[in-house]
């Protein structure tokens, strides 16, 4: 993916006319500071239940130009999926952590990764870090990264280092 590409997807999204949906009887608390993630079957609804967070979110004041949506089946956006079967992507919550993505390529896991749009609270760093640190120790993992809104910089504690990237260059070098 390349600088234009990225725009061209994020422009597509801030001018897009959501459909018409079903309203669901679903609460997702919205008031972490954490990016939320969907995962599930495919056709299961996760896109217009977006959608229609989307559409709350913009009735209650929020600039559809302060959002970004990324359909992580989009070929552009994370295109190793697209010619790469054997690539598996995971959650994965053992008692008292959690790590957004642990990529895996064939029997080997190859990378940890958290998602945090903001890391300037110490306790959102320390609880991000945590979770990380914990995957890579239990994958046998040396780096990992932390994908922010706009923060970069490295961690490096225990021979483990955590790289700060922000979204838009994580995307670019994919």
């Amino acid at each position: 993916m390349n600088k234009s590409e990225l725009k061209r997807l994020i422009v597509e999204f801030h001018e897009y006319k959501l459909p018409d949906s079903i309203e669901r009887d679903i609460d997702i608390d919205m008031s972490t500071d954490k990016v939320i993630t969907l995962v599930g079957p495919r056709r299961a609804g996760k896109t217009y239940l977006l959608y229609n967070l989307i559409k709350h979110l913009e009735a209650s004041g929020v600039d559809r130009r302060d959002m970004i949506m990324i359909n992580f089946e989009d070929p552009l956006v994370y295109p190793f999926t697209a010619r790469d079967p054997t690539i598996e992507i995971y959650h994965w919550k053992p008692p008292g952590t959690e790590t957004d993505f642990i990529i895996k390529r064939g029997p080997i896991i190859e990378e940890a990764i958290q998602v945090a749009w903001d890391v300037e609270d110490p306790k959102t760093r320390k609880r991000e870090e945590y979770g990380l640190r914990d995957a890579m120790k239990q994958f046998g993992l040396n780096h990992g990264i932390i994908i922010t809104a706009d923060h970069e910089g490295k961690s490096d504690s225990e021979g483990a280092v955590i790289e700060y990237i922000p979204l838009w260059q994580w995307m670019l070098s994919m």
